[in-house]
């Protein structure tokens, strides 16, 4: 959705999902050296990483939950084979995703990781780390999707961004409820 905004402002953007192949991968190594050199050249100017965050979920009930706060990177116990393949891919995503975040972060240029607010993914010692760092700053939003009833909180770490740009310019924001055709 943001790479679809920016397009629709003028601004280039491309997207990485897994799914549309190798050429779309972020864990592909080709994929990450392309980032690395286009960052440090000055062609890529800043990264939104939104990374899968399924295995991360504290609502796990029907499975049971494949990481904690004591072991983010996933349990060493109690976990089938089936289980323990998806928190290694998920992993290899994640541990892609930091490594652009520290080279972006490196070089001044704006970066920004979502995930739902309670996602484990945020007792990551990195990220645990990385939000006491001077220009970054974690923001919480609520926002539904899909028409549903129920809110979705989610946080969105941000790193090189000016505090006026993340925020609503300080006045108090307003609460939507009811419904409206538009």
């Amino acid at each position: 959705m943001v790479s679809k905004a920016l397009r629709r402002l003028g601004v280039a953007s491309r997207e990485w999902e897994y799914n549309r192949g190798p050429w779309g991968d972020i864990i592909v190594w080709r994929n990450i050296q392309c980032l690395y050199n286009d960052a440090k050249r000055g062609v890529c100017r800043g990264g939104m990483f939104a990374p899968p965050y399924w295995t991360f979920s504290n609502a796990l009930f029907w499975t049971g939950r494949l990481r904690s706060q004591i072991e983010p990177w996933g349990k060493s116990r109690g976990l089938t084979e089936a289980q323990r393949q998806k928190v290694k891919d998920a992993n290899r995503v994640i541990r892609a995703v930091l490594k652009l975040v520290k080279l972006f972060h490196s070089l001044g240029l704006p970066w920004i990781i979502e995930n739902p607010d309670t996602s484990l993914l945020w007792h990551l010692p990195f990220l645990r780390d990385i939000v006491r760092q001077p220009n970054v700053v974690a923001v919480r939003s609520d926002h539904c999707r899909f028409r549903r009833a129920w809110r979705k909180r989610t946080r969105f770490v941000c790193g090189n961004i000016e505090a006026d740009d993340l925020h609503n310019g300080g006045r108090r924001p307003f609460q939507l409820q009811g419904q409206s055709p538009s």
